[in-house]
Order: structure tokens, then C-alpha cells, then sequence
């Protein structure tokens, strides 16, 4: 991955996740969750979402990752994980002492992730769910779309990252109906990209046509959008019993 675009990805991942309360009032007491990460994050991530949460579990992708964060001066409340290697996320229960997470973060869906947890949508989440969180946990997975304008247009795909489509997370939301009766699967849209996102579009607000560029503007007006965006983040919700219609749901966020 070109080691710009990658500096800005991590510099850019809290925005994938700050708009996500974690059970935090804003009061300024630290909320009750508890959060895992899998990928490689940096102070611009860290600091602000252990601001909210009881406890942050982080397992670092890379060496070079993890000898940047050694140098912080962490909160009490942030434990991290040297590289994910061989089975890793398999065996992270034991190494994590045994923890249920309330969220499991992905910022970034790379292979290397994927190889220790699954090939498809339907496996990574389902395990990540199944193995890390309660019965009321969440998994939420930024990664690009296989079937993007750019990509169709020639752009090249980084060929460390996984990349599904829209049809590969309907396909999913069908599947893990069966598992999880009661769970609840939703789709947002960061744009330009999940690797610099600046404004977060959901299916209750997809862009207006004054709100992007060109070729936005054109996939809206045709009904497109959500076919051929560049990237997702998949946000699902495990859940053990159905729930009201009263939980609070973003549908738009703005950095």
C-alpha cells in the first residue's frame, strides 16, 4: 500500500467510529463498552474513542505499527497487541484473558485480517461476532467496493485489501438472518472514501445532487449510488431479542 495513502488512512480511521456513542452520555464520564480493533491505528484513533469507552483492546497489523505506538504514553484504560500473525484472532480470547466486547472495529478489511477469520462477509462477521462480543454486540467493517465507478473505470484495487459488493452485504444480511433472528445489518457510505471520510451517507440519506462531484451527482440521479460508491462500512448488530424503533440511528455525519 502506498505508505501516503496509508498515513492518511490512519490518520482519517476515528472519523470511520467517532460518531458512534459506545454507550457514552457526554458527560464526561467513560462509558461502559468495551471495544476491540483489529488493524493498525495510531494517537489520532486511539485517544479519542478510549475517551469514551471502559476499556480498548487493540491488535496491531504490522510490526512497524507497533513499534510507533510503543512510543505513546497510553491510558490506563488502552491495552495493545503485538501484529497479527499465524492464527492470531483465533487464539485472541485466551491472550485477551477471556473479554466479551460490546464492539469489534475493523478500519481497514485487509487479507491478512481476513485470512485468520474467513474469505467471505459471511464468515469474518459471523465469527467476530460469535467468538468476541455478548449477545447484544456489534461488528462494524470499513472496506472498498469491488464494483466502484473508479474501479470499473481502471483504477487499480490494492491488492492487500478485500473488497466486496453491494449484492455481497444484501447476500449477507439474508445469510445471518439465519444465525441471528433478531439482528439488524446497516449500510453507510463514506465518502470520498472510507480511508478520508469527511461525510458518512446512509440508506435514509444518500447524497443530494448539490452534495458531491460529477460522477456522484450522475449514479444519485440514476439510482446508483449504492451500487457503485467507493467504499462501506457495514455496521451489524448482533442482538438477542427484538428491540424497539426508539434506538438512536445516525443517518448522516459531516466532519
Amino acid at each position: 500500500m502506498n505508505q501516503d495513502l496509508k498515513n492518511l488512512q490512519q490518520k482519517y480511521a476515528v472519523n470511520l467510529f467517532d460518531w458512534i456513542d459506545f454507550d457514552y452520555s457526554g458527560d464526561g464520564k467513560i462509558g461502559k463498552s468495551k471495544v476491540l480493533v483489529l488493524g493498525d491505528v495510531d494517537d489520532n484513533f486511539i485517544f479519542p474513542i478510549a475517551s469514551k469507552v471502559s476499556h480498548l483492546s487493540i491488535v496491531l497489523e504490522t510490526g512497524e505499527m507497533e513499534k510507533i505506538v510503543s512510543y505513546l504514553s497510553l491510558p490506563s484504560n488502552v491495552s495493545v497487541y503485538k501484529e497479527l500473525v499465524d492464527d492470531d484472532v483465533r487464539t485472541l480470547g485466551d491472550k485477551l484473558g477471556g473479554i466479551v466486547f460490546d464492539y469489534v472495529l475493523i478500519p481497514s478489511l485487509t487479507k491478512k485480517i481476513s485470512s485468520l477469520v474467513g474469505n467471505n462477509l459471511d464468515d469474518i462477521i459471523s465469527f467476530i461476532a460469535t467468538n468476541y462480543t455478548d449477545d447484544k454486540g456489534k461488528v462494524i467493517i470499513a472496506f472498498d467496493n469491488k464494483n466502484s465507478f473508479n474501479t470499473i473505470s481502471g483504477s487499480k484495487i490494492d491488492d492487500e485489501l478485500m473488497t466486496f459488493t453491494y449484492d455481497d452485504i444484501n447476500k449477507f444480511k439474508k445469510v445471518i438472518k439465519k444465525q441471528y433472528a433478531y439482528s439488524d445489518t446497516k449500510i453507510y457510505y463514506p465518502m470520498p472514501e472510507y480511508r478520508f471520510p469527511l461525510r458518512i451517507y446512509s440508506d435514509k440519506y444518500l447524497p443530494k445532487l448539490e452534495d458531491e462531484n460529477e460522477m456522484t451527482r450522475n449514479l444519485v440521479s440514476i439510482g446508483k449510488f449504492s451500487e457503485y460508491c467507493n467504499s462501506y462500512i457495514v455496521y451489524f448488530d448482533r442482538k438477542k431479542e427484538k428491540s424497539g424503533n426508539n434506538e438512536f440511528e445516525p443517518i448522516y455525519v459531516k466532519y
